[in-house]
């Protein structure tokens, strides 16, 4: 999606590596799979990983926020 958003003049570039992270948590509980294909131990949820996804959020939310503002001003 981000990548999307960029062909929109979004600026993703400086955390799309993040937004995958943050991606991942999405998929997991939804395939039975998806946490072993990639890797992930139920142990690397900490209470650490939790708050870094929310920053992780917060800064997509921010960021596409103000590029909406951006785009109505124009």
């Amino acid at each position: 999606m981000l990548k999307r958003a960029e062909v929109h003049g979004l600026k993703a570039d400086d955390f799309v590596e993040k937004a995958k992270g943050l991606s991942d948590q999405y998929m997991a509980p939804r395939y039975p799979n998806f946490r072993e294909e990639r890797g992930i131990k139920l142990e690397d949820y900490t209470e650490d990983f939790a708050k870094q996804c929310l920053r992780t959020a917060k800064m997509i939310w921010e960021r596409a926020l103000e590029h909406i503002k951006n785009m109505i001003l124009e």
